[in-house]
């Protein structure tokens, strides 16, 4: 497979160098896209699979979870949706394990260095704190180090330029006693600029566990979740700009015991991070430094009561410049210091990239990374990426794009030092993503995008006695297919699906084979909104553990959701009214076995903008 790949890679780029040489007309470009290559660039040359969320998108949907809309991506799988609010997430992208998506909050790789693994908890973060979400679908470990083999989502906070005063203020009521509020406030002035978000949100929420006895006695599981962030920025100089920025995350949650166990277990998690960021701009280029301290506190109280402690240090500088007018060269260099308790360990890494457009539409992207880590010693991570936009004619044109990237998940400090368990000889986990696919445009009517993808895995980080490299590796392939058409500029129409399958069929519990979305959204006039979604997901399989500690592989059934949202606006869309009703058929379903799932439930929001 892998020598057909290259043999693939080399046939595009050789067609790309002839067929470039036709006359080519220049279509107006879209939408631009930031993940792929830690820079602006325009939708139509990048050859990366970017599903982009913008503002626009993220207020109509005010009243739902980060993690909810993510589950709306295709080839996106995140459990823990559809159970008691806070209950556990797990978000699985084209068939990967949480530690294989990489989380970055306006730039930084998040992580928590206390967990067994280093994902980030998506549980901490409010929808309304966002101005936009890019999910990158493979492997990008040469940008963004560690976490970054199968997915990458970029979380981009709201941010404030306009001159003056400005902001908002909004409040949701739901299911479950569901309450919560959400401030923005912003503005600048002269050379001065700042951002303050808070947000705040509880509900009762209902059993987590199943009651399978049917007494219905289960005491009800509640969350709660408190946010507050604040950025300031002062442009130094017309080329030089620098900001402050720091935050305060806090989320508890009550929890069972397990599947079809009731408990009065909680938990209660905190984190605080503050960092600085400085851009300084020449005719060239852009260079860039980005620092960030969090701290982490995790308690869980009831059965297995514990304590963790943690703390993370980021830093990057980097500099992107323009070596030619087709030609842009990004280089950098990050490190990051994790720590639990007493232990820790240091990650060094420079890398480069190089964006090429050789005109007529053709473009490549390529990047090396030298990760340096304090317990395993270096390893080297590569990308080739090339693309290439045909004009058809003046309203259509197509996009054929190919990769080959190879990437690492870092073993974490548990794995490290697990007293019971724990291995300092732990090599990284290895991936291999190469994917090839093609995107259509007409006009600002129509896209749609095809990408077929394989990933090859090895020393995956298991334990059996203690954690060690499995000997055994893992392929997994698929495929995604997703459309958008805009009928008029009252009707869109949007449709997906998702194709996901491996070799190691007893590593896929939870994730569906076949995955599809089909919505519909109608702008009568203006300010005024209403959408409609239906998602189907396949039969899955899943392990439950019962009394005796005996594993038994169960089989999920197959479901179909139906979600409605509708926003109204007023006073010159000053003020929002907003109601989102999800399950709207009421479908009785299985999520996680052994747990409950939501039935028909619905949110209230209201937001006035100042």
């Amino acid at each position: 497979m892998r020598k057909k790949w290259w043999v693939a890679i080399a046939g595009l780029l050789v067609s790309c160098y002839v067929q470039a040489q036709d006359s080519v007309k220049t279509t107006t470009l879209r939408e631009v896209v930031v993940t792929g290559t830690k820079f602006e660039v325009p939708v139509e040359q990048s050859g990366k699979v970017i599903f982009r969320l913008d503002s626009q998108q993220l207020s109509r949907q005010q009243g739902r979870s980060v993690a909810e809309l993510l589950n709306d991506v295709p080839s996106m799988q995140v459990d823990g949706i559809f159970s008691a609010p806070g209950t556990n997430l797990s978000y699985y992208a084209r068939g990967a394990r949480n530690r294989q998506t990489l989380v970055l909050l306006d730039g930084v790789p998040m992580s928590d260095p206390t967990g067994i693994d280093l994902f980030f908890d998506l549980r901490f973060v409010p929808l309304e704190q966002f101005q936009s979400i890019e999910v990158f679908q493979g492997g990008l470990s040469t940008l963004y180090g560690s976490g970054a083999a199968a997915s990458v989502i970029n979380l981009q906070s709201k941010v404030s330029a306009s001159k003056g005063i400005h902001g908002q203020v909004g409040a949701t009521v739901g299911s479950w006693n569901s309450l919560g509020q959400h401030l923005q406030l912003g503005g600048a002035k002269k050379k001065f600029s700042f951002q303050l978000l808070g947000s705040n949100y509880s509900t009762d929420g209902f059993s987590s566990a199943l009651d399978e006895s049917g007494n219905q006695n289960f005491d009800n599981d509640g969350s709660a979740r408190k946010n507050l962030n604040l950025s300031v920025g002062y442009q130094l100089t017309k080329s030089i700009r620098l900001q402050a920025f720091g935050g305060f995350d806090a989320f508890d949650a009550d929890f069972d015991g397990g599947s079809f166990v009731d408990n009065a277990n909680r938990q209660k998690q905190e984190q605080a991070r503050g960092g600085v960021k400085a851009d300084v701009t020449y005719k060239r280029g852009e260079i860039k430094l980005l620092t960030q301290y969090t701290t982490i506190h995790r308690e869980f109280f009831g059965t297995y009561p514990s304590i963790h402690e943690g703390t993370t240090f980021f830093g990057e500088l980097s500099n992107r410049h323009r070596l030619t007018d087709n030609i842009t060269l990004l280089s950098g260099i990050t490190t990051q210091r994790l720590t639990d308790d007493t232990l820790s360990f240091t990650i060094v890494d420079p890398y480069t990239s190089v964006l090429v457009d050789f005109s007529k539409g053709i473009n490549l992207h390529a990047g090396l990374r030298v990760n340096t880590h304090s317990e395993y010693g270096s390893k080297v991570l590569y990308n080739l990426n090339p693309s290439w936009l045909i004009n058809i004619n003046e309203k259509m044109s197509a996009k054929a794009f190919a990769s080959f990237s190879t990437s690492f998940i870092t073993p974490s400090l548990f794995q490290l030092h697990y007293p019971y368990g724990g291995n300092l000889e732990l090599k990284p986990e290895e991936t291999v993503n190469y994917e090839y696919g093609a995107s259509f445009y007409w006009m600002d009517k129509l896209t749609f995008t095809a990408v077929n993808f394989f990933r090859d895995e090895k020393n995956s980080i298991g334990y059996t006695t203690q954690y060690e490299n499995l000997a055994a590796t893992r392929s997994v392939k698929g495929w995604t297919l997703n459309a958008k058409y805009t009928v008029n500029k009252y009707l869109n129409v949007m449709a997906d699906h998702a194709y996901t399958s491996t070799n190691k069929p007893e590593t896929f519990y939870r994730i569906p084979q076949q995955k599809t979305g089909v919505g519909i959204e109608v702008t009568p006039r203006t300010g005024s909104f209403a959408g409609i979604r239906y998602g189907y997901t396949s039969d899955r399989t899943d392990l439950y553990f019962d009394e005796n500690f005996t594993a038994n592989e169960v089989t999920l059934p197959s479901f179909t959701l139906l979600d409605l949202n509708v926003t109204q606006q007023f006073f010159k869309n000053a003020l929002s009214v907003r109601a989102t009703v999800n399950n709207l058929l009421d479908e009785d379903f299985i999520g996680v076995y052994g747990f409950t799932t939501r039935g028909r439930n619905y949110t209230l929001g209201v937001t006035y903008q100042f």
